[in-house]
Parts: structure tokens; C-alpha cells; sequence
């Protein structure tokens, strides 16, 4: 593996340092948050030592068996997602519906926490060191995890942050306190009760941009997302929140522009960042004289892309994409399988369709035999098999433009020829027997 990592990265032209380790055991990007995950980590792999790892903080979603350290490997791709990441990995098929110790019920866990963006299931014969049926999953941490889900929560408070109200060039100094729950849960409390306050003073003072983002963003008009509005997380005060994406959107008025509020600024959003969450500040005027470059730059922010798709995605709340590709490829030899580059094309363009991305001409459609957008109520119904064959059907037959009445009249006579000429056969199969000496004696 070391040799074929060193290799792929030279014949590419990329610099790297590739190091001798064990992913379980000795990770060597332990605070890693990745935006893209890209791996092919081995199937089924009994002897990976998840005996030593029963209490491993990896194990959000539940504790994966000691003989198969697939969903170690998921679980592992999940835990260095950042927050707004995207992880593409190649697994055994048994991942997608495998009950066995556990298992299952991880796949489960995962699926609910609306982690599972798309399913693809791959062509046999692909790879030349094993024959067992792959699969690819897509996870990603963004734009929407599990209602209520708080993957962040907010560290022991210590020390005095400022609450401000961005724009309005006013700021109070929040007290001192404790957090002890997820940001965007708390609702109330006498350590808070003074900058509650001022939130809700603040909302009865909006400024003109303020006012004009909010008929914007509010009722799920951007991009179909809940914002709330001068919301509290920890000690500040900011001016639109999305949970479901951990986005901040700040507006600035020129109070903004001094050396002290920049660094100012600067302080709380790198405390905003440390808990996850991506801040994007916006300028009044900017908002207000260009609003569409405005809420292009909020997207862009939201959903970065390498290929540019990020604007304009959509987010598909409760939805996983199936892809049936066990039909796509040509053989190259007598034990193994290639894609084409338009095979390649049809899956990639389906699944960027799917998400939104710009150039995608008419957008997704459904494909019977395909692919299929599945809601997590269909999913829950195949009792959270992930398999791309239960959700896409069965590819339409081609109309041979035969009235049917003809063609059951022609297929019945053919039937019924068939049925002669068997009858005919055994009775000179039984007859050759005869000549044999074995024949029938009942």
C-alpha cells in the first residue's frame, strides 16, 4: 500500500509525505477536519483490532464488531469530516445491508442522522484483487444534520466575550457563565436573561439591511433554509443563524471598519469557527445596491465546490440518491471489468444533477432501473437497507409496437408447438431407453 501510495503520487506530479501507520491505531491526522475525504479502504477486514477500541470517541454511531471493521472505516471517514464535508469511499456491498453484530443498527443510526448522500452500486469484476461486488457511499456532514443534532457543543465558558448587535455599533458585555448545552438549544435561563434582553431589543432596532435580509431569508425562501434572527450562541449575539448548516451571516455597518473591531471581529468569529460553524460577513451596502452577488458569495460559502457547483445547490432534507450501475461497463478481458469514460460521465453528472449544481441542464429526473431519489420514510420502510436495487425498479421495457392481442396469439401458438415438440422428444428418449434395456417396467 505504502509502495502503490508513493507511486500514485508521483506519476501525478503531487508532493506528499506518505508514512508507515495504522489508521485505528495510530492515526496520524488525529485533529484533522477535512472539506473532502477520498479512500478505498480494504473489505471486511476481521484482523484489525476493534477489540482495543470498544470505547473509541470515533464510534458516534455505535461500536463496530470486532470481526468487520467496516463501519470502523465509516465511522472513521465521519469523524475528520469537517463540518461542511464531503467523503466518497469504496465498500464491500454486505455494507449495505448487513445486520450482523451490529451493524445494522450503525448503518441505521447513520442514516437517520441524514449523513448518507448517495448510494451507487458497482458493476462486478472492476478490480483486479478481488472479485467481491463494490459499492460507493457518499456521506457529507452539510447542509443538514439530524434535527436537534448538536455535533459542536459549546466548551465550559470561561472568561467575558462581547455580545454586540453587528451594524448597530452598540455592544454589552455578557456575563460570565457555563455552558451546558449545544448552541441554538438554550431557551432561558437567569445567567442569560440579560442578553436575551438585548436580543430581543435588538429585533425591535433593526437596521434598514438587517430588515431587508431578513424578508430574504425568512420562511425558508434562501436555498430552503431556516434562519433565525439576532440569535444567541454562547455570549454573542449574531445576526442570522442556520442550524441546520451551522451558518453565521453577519451584516456590517461602518463601525465595522476600525482596527478595534476588526480585531474584534476577528476574536469572534475564530470562536464561532471553533465550534464549527462557518461565520460569512456581509457589508450593509453590499447587501442592499448588490444583492444577488450578495447571497451568491453566502452560497458559495455554504456549499464549497473544486468544480464550481457550489452555487445554487439545493438542499434535499431527509433525501439519499441511489444509482443502480451494475449494468454500466464493457469487459476488457475474460475476469475483469472497465468503466467508460461515459459510464464514468452518466454517474458523476446524475449525482451533480441531483445536487443542483450549476450547468446541469434540465436538473434530476428520476431514471427507472437507474436511479432514484429516495425520502428517509422509503428507506425506513426497506427496514434501512441501502441496496440501489430496491429503490430504482425495474428498467422499462421498449414498446415493439406489436398490438398485444397479436402477439399473445403468436406466442401462444409457439407455446403450444413447444409443448408438442417436447412430447415428441420424450417419447423417442424413452423409446432409445427401451432399446437399452432401461425402460419403463411400472
Amino acid at each position: 500500500t505504502w509502495r502503490m501510495a508513493r507511486m500514485n503520487l508521483a506519476i501525478r506530479g503531487i508532493e506528499g509525505q506518505i508514512a508507515h501507520a495504522d489508521s485505528f491505531h495510530s492515526d496520524r491526522h488525529r485533529d484533522l477536519k477535512a472539506d473532502y475525504i477520498l479512500a478505498n479502504p480494504p473489505f471486511n477486514v476481521s484482523d484489525w483490532g476493534g477489540d482495543r477500541l470498544r470505547d473509541d470517541k470515533r464510534w458516534e454511531f455505535g461500536v463496530p464488531p470486532v470481526g468487520n471493521a467496516n463501519f470502523g472505516w465509516v465511522q472513521h471517514f465521519l469523524h475528520h469530516l469537517s463540518p461542511r464535508g464531503t467523503a466518497g469511499f469504496v465498500l464491500s456491498n454486505g455494507s449495505m445491508s448487513s445486520n450482523q453484530s451490529g451493524e445494522g443498527t450503525i448503518r441505521k443510526n447513520i442514516i437517520e442522522a441524514n449523513l448518507v448522500d448517495c448510494i451507487v452500486a458497482l458493476p462486478g469484476q472492476l478490480f483486479r484483487s478481488t472479485q467481491i461486488p463494490a459499492c460507493l457511499w457518499f456521506l457529507k456532514r452539510a447542509p443538514s444534520p439530524s434535527p436537534g443534532a448538536s455535533r459542536h457543543p459549546l466548551p465550559e465558558g470561561e472568561g467575558r466575550f462581547v455580545a454586540e448587535g453587528t451594524g448597530s455599533g452598540s455592544q454589552k458585555e455578557a456575563p460570565r457563565h457555563s455552558a451546558t448545552g449545544g448552541e441554538g438549544h438554550y431557551r432561558g435561563g437567569p445567567e442569560f436573561f440579560g442578553l436575551l434582553e438585548r436580543a430581543r431589543e435588538m429585533r425591535m432596532k433593526a437596521t434598514p439591511a438587517e430588515a431587508f435580509a431578513w424578508e430574504l431569508f425568512r420562511d425558508r425562501q434562501f436555498l430552503g433554509l431556516k434562519f433565525r434572527r439576532q440569535h444567541q450562541i454562547g455570549n454573542y449575539i449574531v445576526d442570522f443563524y442556520c442550524h441546520e448548516t451551522r451558518l453565521v451571516v453577519e451584516l456590517d455597518g461602518s463601525v465595522h471598519d476600525s482596527d478595534e473591531r476588526r480585531t474584534m471581529d476577528r476574536n469572534r468569529d475564530g470562536y464561532l469557527e471553533s465550534l464549527g460553524m462557518t461565520v460569512v460577513r456581509i457589508k450593509n451596502q453590499h447587501l442592499l445596491q448588490h444583492t444577488q452577488e450578495a447571497l451568491n458569495e453566502i452560497a458559495d460559502a455554504l456549499n464549497p465546490s473544486p468544480a464550481g457547483r457550489g452555487v445554487g445547490v439545493r438542499v434535499r432534507e431527509g433525501e439519499t440518491l441511489f444509482i443502480d450501475a451494475r449494468k454500466l461497463g464493457h469487459m476488457i478481458d475474460r475476469t475483469r471489468r472497465d468503466l467508460s469514460p461515459e459510464d464514468i460521465a452518466r454517474v458523476a453528472d446524475t449525482y451533480h444533477a441531483w445536487r443542483g449544481g450549476e450547468g446541469q441542464g434540465e436538473g434530476y429526473a428520476d431514471v427507472p432501473g437507474f436511479c432514484k431519489s429516495a425520502s428517509l420514510e422509503e428507506i425506513r420502510k426497506h427496514g434501512h437497507v441501502l441496496t440501489p436495487g430496491r429503490y430504482v425498479g425495474a428498467e422499462p421495457q421498449e414498446d415493439d409496437g406489436e398490438p398485444f392481442e397479436e402477439k399473445m396469439g403468436r406466442l401462444t401458438t409457439q407455446w403450444r408447438e413447444q409443448q408438442a415438440e417436447a412430447r415428441r422428444l420424450d417419447a423417442e428418449i424413452e423409446a432409445n431407453l427401451e432399446a437399452l434395456g432401461f425402460g419403463d417396467n411400472r
